[in-house]
């Protein structure tokens, strides 16, 4: 039994030596050595672990919240008194707790949106044992990433360099680093379950790294390690039944990052490139009547004119199926390879038409700012009080997320803290009490008037529908 078991763990230990070597070998192994010994081996990770480490932050954050300290906070009670029921919110200070990578040695480093937003102050615990002020210097709810910057304490500070998705291979050993549950640095090992996960999360990017490596709260915003010492990604949220971790852990990839790196270097502000057309996906039937040998990438269903895919030769009914050489599997993969490029790059498209394969050269630019927005924050004794409205034009719905222009209305583009009524960011105002509205002013003349009732006609996504409210 004993002979047995020693064949076992011997087996065990040359594959895992074997494991390790490929994956120190697959990018600058550096300084790290691979231990050759089954005493080194159960000691190996140490040193992956003690290049790293120095360079993940806690963070700990304080903002304010709002909330409706009565019964009218049920989801009932509101739904039926509506938003016109006169409950004022009530505002409270919370404490967060998070994680952070140090990505630069001037003391920049990155973080989850989540973790950051509406935050009064912020304060970053170091691996040495220093508490720093930290501020926000880039913030994009789009990607869930924020960027910080040290403040007031003296570097050069250990920092991590970045690892493109497109090196890493599903079974790769990984290491998260983070704060779980405010307990302090914590590491955990895994391997990368799966690449291109595009259809869990929330937000615009949607395109994560899968890992099995234990990540639990306070873990958002820490680092993703391979075995090389470098920044595959940003642990962001975990897939759980009960709330703790079940090995299924999503990290946004460190292509975005970098690209998000860049806008820090280019003033804080935050414009993507444009490729300014509308797609759908790709399903089995209509990959068997365009000839393709499998459903893969997605089909341009619109195209607007002057935009960069127009001057490329795209065409409505082509399906794009690579970028640079990378396979764009779904709709998410198109929008992430875009989201890692920057205003003024050329891309390769491979498309499919008509059963034939053709590539073009696309360059990407900004959307464009025409017609003039008119950004106008409504006031008023009317249900859009504290509403803020503009022009539809390219650049606002990139902004706000949308893939086209709409060709009628005006959106919304933000709403104040006391607004009451139940619009969102990108909804589209079509027609107010049945006057149809195309551009900021029309709104303006409709809200002149006062009425007992209000009549809406709104779009939001792709559903267009009738709402009243009485005053």
């Amino acid at each position: 039994m004993r002979t047995h078991l020693s064949k076992i763990a011997s087996t065990t230990v040359l594959c895992l030596s074997l494991i390790l070597s490929r994956a120190i070998q697959a990018e600058d192994a550096g300084s790290i050595q691979v231990p050759q010994t089954q005493l080194g081996i159960a000691q190996s990770f140490s040193p992956v672990v003690k290049k790293s480490s120095p360079a993940v932050v806690n963070i700990y954050t304080k903002r304010k919240v709002r909330e409706v300290g009565s019964v009218l906070a049920d989801p009932l009670f509101g739904s039926l008194f509506g938003p016109f029921s006169g409950v004022m919110p009530v505002e409270r200070i919370q404490n967060a707790l998070g994680s952070g990578v140090i990505v630069r040695a001037d003391g920049l480093v990155v973080t989850n949106h989540h973790i950051v937003e509406n935050s009064s102050e912020i304060r970053l615990v170091l691996h040495d044992g220093r508490e720093v002020e930290a501020k926000i210097v880039v913030d994009d709810s789009k990607t869930d990433l924020a960027l910080l910057k040290i403040q007031n304490a003296k570097g050069p500070f250990p920092y991590l360099d970045l690892r493109s998705i497109d090196t890493l291979e599903v079974g790769d050993l990984v290491l998260a680093i983070g704060n779980p549950f405010g307990l302090g640095q914590s590491v955990t090992l895994g391997i990368i379950s799966a690449l291109a996960r595009t259809h869990v999360g929330e937000g615009r990017y949607r395109y994560y790294i899968q890992t099995d490596a234990a990540i639990n709260r306070g873990n958002s915003g820490g680092a993703l390690i391979s075995l090389d010492g470098k920044l595959v990604g940003v642990n962001t949220f975990i897939l759980s039944a009960s709330g703790g971790s079940q090995g299924l852990g999503f990290a946004i990839p460190a292509d975005l990052i970098r690209q998000v790196i860049s806008v820090a270097d280019q003033g804080g502000k935050v414009i993507r490139p444009w490729l300014g057309v509308k797609h759908a996906p790709v399903p089995q039937e209509v990959a068997d009547a365009l000839g393709m040998t499998r459903a893969q990438g997605t089909q341009i269903v619109a195209i607007l004119k002057g935009s960069p895919a127009e001057k490329a030769g795209l065409q409505i009914g082509d399906v794009v199926t690579h970028i640079d050489e990378r396979i764009i599997e779904d709709e998410q993969a198109l929008i992430f390879r875009i989201g890692t490029k920057s205003v003024g790059d050329t891309i390769r498209l491979r498309i499919h038409r008509k059963g034939k394969q053709i590539e073009l050269n696309v360059t990407l630019t900004a959307p464009a700012d025409i017609p003039p927005r008119k950004l106008t924050t409504l006031k008023g004794p009317h249900p859009l009080n504290a509403v803020t409205i503009c022009n539809i034009n390219p650049a606002v719905m990139a902004e706000l997320s949308a893939a086209i222009v709409d060709s009628e209305g005006v959106v919304v583009f933000s709403i104040e803290k006391e607004s009451t009524i139940d619009l969102a960011p990108g909804d589209i105002l079509l027609k107010i009490n049945d006057k149809k509205i195309s551009s900021v002013s029309n709104v303006q003349e409709a809200l002149k008037t006062a009425h007992p009732v209000w009549q809406f006609t709104i779009k939001r996504g792709n559903q267009k529908f009738k709402f009243s409210i009485r005053r």
